[in-house]
């Protein structure tokens, strides 16, 4: 054992060692180094140690300890050597130590210790005095414990303010364990005694020390705030917080470590983005105590899945075979669903249907896919009937334009303002409507539609593109040279 790590002190030796685990006591000493040295092998192999574990004294280190007071009642029951007597309860012959001063007003009394050397110290347990009718008087309501390992120096490990009068039991304070000969309480604020004329005094029954009380780690518990999604995701950036408590010595530090970044204190809430993370934490306490790591693992999902809709073909006869699909990816946690409505064929014109998807942590992504249903046109009739050049007319006569849908489809099948004509040749062609109120008629026996399109003289000697748009958005044109 060494204090300074120089100087060296034997506290143990054998030389019949045989391995396994060993429970070796020695007479206390303080040090602040311990080494194991091996003068000779035990076996072929070298030397190793598996654990080495080191623990001081035990029980109450304030027995037989010299005590003295700011002020103290000597007499056969008081006195300030039996605060220290083992004898926890006030009775006749060992009542502990009370003060004796300034007892008319509140005031400030101490007791100290002198444990005879130095002692590693983390909690006192004071024993109000408990005789009859004066269970709990005298216990301070103010007061600080302090330590001190040369007498002149003086550390607070513990302050107390406010305490309530203390029933038939003992009042401990544990604090992270000190190096200390000395030991005083101090009390700053006195409670009154009615039962001694309302006097001032400071008083234990006994007043016992030990080492570090403190053996178990503290504990901490994690909370992760944000929504949750289906499936153990989070559907938002949630943050992460960690709550550490220590009933004894107080926590010292939180430690966090996510995924392979490198162990860092924890201080405040921490956001964690999309992914899966691999979350380890622990928590040390003021006497050294460390928690073994705890490890959770969050997953966070807050992105809505990619989705494209598709309706193929886009562009079919009435009554046609139209398959809507639904192209849907995810990078975190995947594809849960990825649907469309089913198209319909038998209404005219440019649709849309409705595609969704959804991811398995929740997310949900919707678009629309558009297709046109158009009628089966049967392409111009006699007398225009298509021929790929230019059907020629008289200019200023009319003209019977006929053509097909394959059925009747009513006749509210011209979109709005058609048809039109225009000379192609122009470079910006004017249209001219063609008025057709009421003489849109359907040859059902026939099965085919007719309207007259009248000519004007001006147009001789051009060609006039006839221009129908149908209301399912497609339009039919066929051109006529004009004599």
């Amino acid at each position: 054992m060494s204090a300074n790590g120089s100087d060296w002190t034997t506290a143990y030796a054998t030389t019949t060692g045989d391995g396994g685990v060993d429970d070796i006591d020695f007479a206390p000493t303080n040090a602040r180094f311990v080494r194991m040295k091996g003068s000779q092998r035990g076996s072929i192999y070298g030397y190793s140690i598996w654990e080495l574990e080191i623990y001081g004294e035990t029980g109450n280190l304030a027995a037989g300890a010299a005590v003295s007071g700011t002020s103290s009642v000597e007499n056969s029951n008081w006195s300030a050597a039996r605060a220290v007597d083992g004898q926890r309860n006030s009775v006749t012959g060992s009542m502990g130590w009370t003060s004796n001063n300034n007892l008319t007003v509140n005031h400030a009394e101490a007791v100290t210790l002198d444990l005879r050397g130095l002692k590693t110290i983390g909690q006192v347990d004071l024993y109000p005095r408990n005789d009859a009718g004066n269970v709990g008087q005298n216990f301070p309501v103010d007061f600080a414990i302090r330590t001190s390992a040369d007498g002149v120096n003086w550390t607070t490990v513990q302050t107390v303010a406010n305490y309530a009068q203390p029933g038939n039991a003992v009042q401990r304070f544990v604090f992270p364990a000190v190096s200390a000969q000395w030991v005083a309480i101090e009390g700053t604020k006195l409670r009154a005694n009615p039962t001694d004329a309302n006097r001032y005094r400071m008083a234990f029954a006994e007043i016992e020390a030990y080492g570090d009380a403190d053996r178990s780690a503290p504990v901490t518990s994690v909370e992760v705030r944000g929504t949750e999604g289906k499936a153990g995701w989070y559907v938002s950036n949630p943050e992460l917080v960690l709550n550490a408590a220590d009933d004894l010595a107080g926590v010292k530090e939180t430690r966090v470590k996510i995924g392979d970044d490198e162990w860092a204190a924890y201080k405040d809430p921490l956001r964690l983005e999309d992914g899966v993370h691999d979350i380890r934490y622990f928590s040390i306490d003021a006497s050294g105590n460390a928690e073994e790591a705890k490890r959770l693992s969050v997953s966070v999902d807050s992105a809505p899945p990619s989705l494209a809709g598709e309706v193929a073909p886009r562009k079919d006869e009435l009554g046609g075979e139209f398959t809507a699909s639904a192209h849907a990816a995810d990078p975190l946690s995947g594809i849960a669903v990825a649907e469309c409505e089913q198209p319909d064929p038998f209404t005219p014109g440019f649709q849309r249907v409705l595609c969704r998807a959804e991811d398995q942590a929740g997310n949900v992504s919707e678009t629309q896919a558009a297709y046109q249903v158009v009628y089966p046109f049967g392409g111009f009739l006699p007398p225009l009937r298509d021929e790929g050049e230019p059907r020629r007319a008289i200019a200023g006569r009319a003209i019977p334009v006929a053509f097909s849908l394959g059925g009747d489809r009513g006749l509210g099948i011209l979109a709005d303002g058609y048809p039109v004509s225009f000379d192609p040749a122009q470079s910006e062609p004017e249209p001219v409507s063609i008025d057709v109120n009421g003489q849109l008629t359907y040859d059902a026996k026939e099965e085919r539609y007719g309207l007259v399109w009248k000519t004007d003289r001006a147009w001789s000697g051009t060609t006039r593109r006839l221009t129908i748009r149908l209301i399912d958005g497609s339009e039919h044109a066929i051109d006529v040279a004009f004599n």
